[in-house]
């Protein structure tokens, strides 16, 4: 699910683009409808304050209940850069297996990823 329809971050001139959840090397997860929204993370610029109001109650909870508003730090960002590399998802995809467990003695599917 899209939290804001792209026509409505293109109606006010956003950058956006789809994007996946944050990069792991541990962890290999499906599409959610994450967005990236190019905006600075600052309170004084008027861009920043429109799509924060947008998503957020005065109180600062969400208005989505199904949603988040966060950002990305560049210096943490940058530690992930890696993960843009061409083939890298690909690569590490070859060498996870999904592996789906089920308990019997109470009943509770658990599924967890490790390398094969």
């Amino acid at each position: 699910m899209l939290v804001a329809p792209s026509g409505c971050l293109d109606a006010h001139n956003y950058a956006w683009t789809c994007c996946g959840h944050v990069g792991s090397t541990e962890l290999i997860g499906p599409y959610l409808g994450q967005l990236y929204i190019d905006v600075p993370f600052d309170e004084a610029d008027p861009a920043y304050r429109r799509l924060r109001d947008f998503l957020e109650k005065p109180d600062g909870s969400m208005v989505f209940d199904d949603a988040l508003f966060c950002y990305s730090p560049l210096d943490q960002a940058i530690k992930k850069a890696h993960h843009d590399a061409p083939g890298f998802g690909e690569n590490q995809a070859a060498n996870f297996c999904m592996i789906l467990m089920f308990h019997a003695t109470d009943e509770v599917f658990t599924m967890s990823s490790r390398p094969c």
